[in-house]
Formats: structure tokens, sequence, C-alpha cells
């Protein structure tokens, strides 16, 4: 499956776009690993693939492992995928 991820700049703060419903889990890593407050996570944007599901959910299976289209190492790839962009962007 190709999805498409989207990062905008304004002054000092990114606008991060993920398609799907994304945990909590994984904006606050990427927050972690990025900006902190400065980076926005945005679901739904670009499509929607239902819930970005992180491993340790999936592996505890019930809703959002029943709603995710998405294997179990989907989630790992989408945020640090998404993490490049924000960098790649803030360079800018």
């Amino acid at each position: 499956m190709t999805v498409e991820l989207e990062a905008l700049r304004i002054n000092d703060v990114i606008l991060a776009g993920m398609p799907g419903e994304t945990l909590t889990e994984t904006c606050q890593w990427l927050r972690a690993q990025s900006l902190g407050n400065r980076l926005i996570v945005f679901g739904r944007i670009n499509g929607y693939i239902v819930y970005t599901t992180t491993r340790e959910q999936y592996d505890l299976g019930g809703y959002t492992y029943w709603c995710s289209v998405l294997s179990r190492d989907a989630e790992p790839l989408l945020k640090q995928r998404a993490l490049e962009l924000i960098c790649h962007v803030w360079e800018q």
C-alpha cells in the first residue's frame, strides 16, 4: 500500500499529516524525536488507511487491531518516514 505523508513549516512550527488515525503513542514518539511542542500531527490527511496501530497494540488485539488493515510492522515504518520528512522540512 502506498500512502502520502505531508509536512509544512510555518515559522517555528511543523504541521505533519498522517493518513488514517494515528495513535497517541505515535504522535508522542514523533514529538520526542523531533521538535516537541513545535510539532502538530494531524490524522486523516491524503486518504484514510484506518488505524495505524503500534506493535504493542497490535499484539494486544482489540478494537484498533480489528479495525486496521495494516501489518504489525507498518507503524514503525510510517513514523520513521514521517520523522525523516519532518526533519527535512525543518532544515529547509
